[in-house]
């Protein structure tokens, strides 16, 4: 950290460097920095922040953009939204705002700049919620193949049993009407249906 902003300090207006800084006091403006950010248990910024990095333990009032990792001290509070690529919440922060987590993306010049910077923020936002639909719809599809092949010895050995009960049930009444037994063959066929679809189900079970 080559820049500070000392706890009795109030500044006034956009802090723009290369470094990181250290924030103590009070800032009213937008901190754009390529190094990284630390906000103390003291300090309190009124304004947007681009960084590399950030660790809040006091209260940000503004949207934050971060190219890597965002800490939330058990005493920071933030209102606005937060973009990072990793996220650190500790206990007692407190957070209002949207969460937009960065892909494989790396902010450019243009996007880092604070002022009209929200067109850019959708779109990261935009790619990520078509990169989580595409990976929960490729999930379900696996999802739904696992149940398919895991349920279809039993479903085969489910139709076996009924189509056994159906035909041999119905053979048994042509049978009974043709040699005059009813009904004594439909039930005959009724429990060989069963037996053999009883016998391809329990085959099934054991199996597994």
């Amino acid at each position: 950290m080559n820049s500070m902003v000392g706890q009795d300090a109030v500044f006034q207006g956009d802090i723009k460097l290369e470094e990181g800084i250290i924030v103590y006091g009070i800032v009213y403006g937008n901190i754009q920095t390529q190094g990284a950010v630390r906000v103390s248990r003291t300090g309190k910024v009124h304004g947007n922040i681009v960084s590399s990095d950030i660790h809040i333990g006091g209260s940000v009032e503004g949207n934050v953009v971060v190219e890597d990792r965002v800490v939330l001290g058990e005493s920071s509070v933030l209102n606005g939204n937060l973009t990072y690529k990793s996220l650190i919440i500790e206990e007692g922060a407190q957070f209002q705002g949207q969460c937009i987590i960065l892909g494989n993306e790396t902010l450019n010049d243009d996007s880092q700049e604070i002022e009209g910077g929200g067109h850019q923020h959708q779109k990261i936002r935009q790619n990520t919620m078509n990169e989580n639909n595409d990976d929960y719809l490729a999930r379900s599809f696996q999802y739904l193949q696992k149940i398919i092949k895991d349920s279809s010895p039993a479903a085969s050995a489910s139709y076996t049993l009924i189509g056994g009960v159906l035909i041999m049930g119905f053979l048994g009444y042509f049978l009974d009407n043709w040699l005059g037994t009813k009904p004594w063959l439909m039930l005959i066929g009724f429990l060989m249906g069963l037996f053999t679809g009883f016998y391809e189900l329990a085959k099934t079970v054991w199996r597994k």
